[in-house]
């Protein structure tokens, strides 16, 4: 086996459904509607990086918090994943050199010594110290800790700096979703980013009616027409053209067309780790 395969961090399939919020049945099922093919090791046993669990929390995102279908799911998906037959990865695979980097960086740029981070998270300084030299295999649960130690989403410290992130040539792209009167394009086709910028098209009448609340922060500009927004079932807001409103998605919220004619929003979702 090369170094690379042996530095590579791999999951198995319980793990990384306890990571993303779901049960080891619903991946499978995911599996079975062919939204993702997990790779398999030598024995047989579905394995899973990095890569593809942030592949699985984007799916998670758009079945659960955005109702997309899975034909919509896959349109999503389809430019922005490798699709060969062994589910090859890319160049830049996560594995314990790079993993030890990042925390060391985090570290260090938060103005921390390994005894204040040790004293923070329970984890010894000695251990510390073997995950910022690639010698040792922390635990899920592990790099939660440090993850909410540094104030991150677990996912930052196993994004590649390789990929553009700054100038993004126009993209849209239609979202399938089950919610009458509304058509959602997606505005970002990059794989690695966390906000999710999406144009909604909401006819007269239209919208999500019931309310729902989930973890992350949004944001909605109304571009044309109106929108009308309840938050907790009790603070209600009348948006027209040029009108935005932040909120934490947490708050129960509900939300329609109440005009004669189409709304278009520019609306921005945020997700993050509570």
């Amino acid at each position: 086996m090369s170094n690379h395969r042996q530095q590579e961090i791999t999951f198995h399939i319980k793990e990384v459904a306890e990571i993303i919020g779901v049960t080891p049945t619903t991946l499978r099922n995911w599996e079975k509607n062919k939204l993702f093919q997990a790779r398999r090791g030598s024995n047989n046993y579905r394995i899973y990086n990095f890569d593809d669990i942030e592949q699985l929390e984007k799916i998670r995102f758009y079945l659960h918090t955005k109702k997309i279908n899975s034909a919509g799911i896959k349109s999503l998906l389809h430019a922005d994943y490798p699709k060969t037959k062994n589910h090859q990865h890319k160049n830049h695979s996560y594995n314990k050199n790079f993993l030890s980097q990042r925390w060391r960086k985090a570290r260090k740029e938060g103005g921390f010594t390994l005894a204040e981070v040790s004293d923070s998270t329970g984890i010894s300084t000695s251990y510390l110290s073997k995950i910022e030299n690639g010698q040792a295999n922390p635990s899920i649960e592990m790099l939660k800790i440090l993850a909410r130690f540094y104030r991150k989403n677990i996912l930052h410290f196993f994004q590649s700096t390789k990929e553009s992130k700054h100038l993004l040539p126009f993209s849209r792209e239609q979202v399938g979703i089950d919610i009458s009167g509304v058509k959602i394009d997606s505005l970002v086709g990059l794989k690695e980013h966390i906000m999710q910028p999406m144009h909604y098209t909401v006819q007269p009448g239209c919208g999500i009616k019931k309310p729902h609340a989930h973890e992350g922060e949004e944001f909605l500009y109304v571009l044309e027409g109106k929108i009308e927004m309840t938050l907790e079932e009790d603070e209600q807001y009348i948006l027209d053209k040029g009108s935005s409103l932040y909120f934490r998605s947490r708050e129960t919220h509900q939300w329609k067309n109440p005009g004669r004619k189409p709304a278009e929003i520019l609306w921005v979702y945020v997700p993050y780790e509570g």
